[in-house]
């Protein structure tokens, strides 16, 4: 980065801190617009569209920006949003394949299997005979001696 443009950054920071100017932090995003789309590309989630990764890179820029001291911090403003976007992508990701949420990703749209037909349905729907057979099968695999008053 170049010296013009780390000023450039600096003055974004600035008016963004000082009078939230919501359009200083859409120029700093579409500054880093780039590196958002190069960290975007190298995670592969199944649950959450491009759409919804730009609103999390979005609101990480937003609270980066509100947090990044210039005169504490030896590293530039590109570097620790660039971590911290790579951590929230990396979260995300491990949240996406936790075992607990595997059913999420796994999941397949009934829309998809059934069509816009209802054939699926009158094919795969028990006839109220069968529904009783299946019932009575397991009804009798039930304990015998269920009791509701303890008796």
């Amino acid at each position: 980065m170049t010296q013009n443009e780390d000023e450039a950054t600096k003055e974004l920071l600035r008016r963004f801190k000082e009078y939230h100017c919501e359009d200083s932090l859409a120029e700093l995003f579409a500054k880093y617009k780039p590196l958002v789309i190069r960290a975007i590309n190298s995670f592969h989630f199944r649950t959450l569209d491009r759409d919804d990764l730009l609103q999390e890179a979005y609101i990480i820029c937003c609270s980066t920006a509100l947090s990044y001291n210039q005169t504490t911090t030896k590293a530039t403003y590109g570097c620790y949003f660039k971590a911290s976007l790579y951590n929230r992508l990396t979260t995300l990701k491990r949240e996406e394949t936790a075992n607990k949420r595997m059913g999420n990703v796994l999941a397949v749209p009934l829309d998809s299997i059934c069509g816009d037909d209802d054939s699926f349905i009158s094919e795969n729907t028990f006839s109220e005979l069968e529904a009783k057979i299946a019932l009575e099968q397991v009804m009798a695999k039930m304990p015998r001696q269920i009791n509701v008053f303890g008796k």
